[in-house]
């Protein structure tokens, strides 16, 4: 079997393990990814604070523009034209020359996958967990029977692990020694849109697409599952998907590895304690799991189900 568009897309959320849920489904020979992980297609709007990777769809423009997705971005993509070229990558070479050269549009997304070969295509892009409904409608536009992946984490430790990510980052100065001052720059930073903070609500994400998508298409998988069953979250992404069981040689292997939660501060664990308390009741609620962990502060289980499917969960 082959397809025409994509199938499927990781719609989030942000520290919650989709690099190595990408690196896994990369060697699956029945499931395509593109050579970059985050493509940010749908998220390109100056609303978001994404970084507009297809922001400018006339490539006569991104070749002047100035800044990161103007003409810098042009050059990037094609060097990695050349790069991939010299290394005999043919097909990743193809893939960023369209990059480089097409009008962006979205008759243009499904360009992006390959038509022919593959059972499952598709992609990982955390940022769409902040997608708003015109947005949500326009993937499934591409395909109304698009597949969705939504990983979730104890947001305490998602939080946590975002911050310690981006100060390593160089992306944000801030002693995370000090607990009032982290607590006090969470409060100033709550109230912008794409913030940790909103990143982490899940439920605000997972209801706004089962308004446009059915809930068998929305399989939420738990971040725990990557340490305590590694293969039985693999296995159920694959019956997701469509696509037959693989070995996953590489599912032991810790990717793009986060902070611990013991490492966070009394006051910052317990800011967070108090905003999310909603976001574990409703995630404990509707989906259990993992996720009764989190409401309770235990240590994970392994006896808990790897993913939950939303048509089986009642809202």
């Amino acid at each position: 079997m082959s397809t025409s568009r994509p199938t499927f897309v990781g719609i989030g959320a942000p520290r919650c393990g989709t690099t190595w849920l990408h690196v896994q489904l990369q060697s699956h020979p029945d499931i395509w990814l593109p050579p970059l992980k985050e493509l940010h297609f749908f998220d390109a709007a100056s609303r978001y604070t994404s970084p507009g990777t297809f922001q400018i769809a006339n490539p006569l423009r991104r070749l002047v523009a100035p800044g990161r997705w103007g003409g810098r971005s042009t050059a990037t993509a094609l060097g990695q034209v050349v790069r991939r070229a010299l290394r005999g990558d043919t097909e990743a070479a193809a893939w960023w020359m369209r990059v480089a050269t097409a009008t962006y549009d979205d008759s243009f997304y499904p360009r992006l996958f390959p038509g022919a070969g593959y059972r499952a295509t598709g992609e990982f892009t955390p940022a769409y967990s902040l997608l708003d409904t015109d947005d949500i409608r326009r993937i499934h536009a591409v395909n109304p029977d698009m597949r969705l992946i939504f990983m979730a984490r104890d947001p305490i430790e998602r939080a946590w692990s975002s911050l310690r990510y981006n100060v390593g980052r160089g992306r944000l100065a801030l002693d995370l020694t000090d607990g009032p001052v982290v607590v006090e720059h969470l409060k100033a930073e709550a109230v912008r849109r794409g913030t940790g903070i909103v990143r982490g609500e899940f439920r605000q994400t997972i209801e706004a697409y089962l308004e446009v998508f059915r809930p068998d298409q929305l399989l939420v998988g738990f971040f725990d599952a990557i340490a305590q069953d590694p293969h039985g979250i693999l296995a159920d992404l694959c019956a997701h998907l469509g696509v037959p069981g693989f070995a996953f040689p590489k599912a032991g292997e810790a990717i793009n590895a986060a902070a611990k939660e013991s490492d966070i501060p009394a006051a910052v664990r317990d800011h967070f304690a108090s905003v999310y308390e909603e976001q574990n009741a409703f995630m404990a609620d509707r989906f259990g799991s993992y996720a009764l962990d989190w409401a309770r502060r235990g240590s994970a289980r392994s006896d808990r189900p790897a993913t939950v499917r939303c048509d089986r969960v009642k809202f």
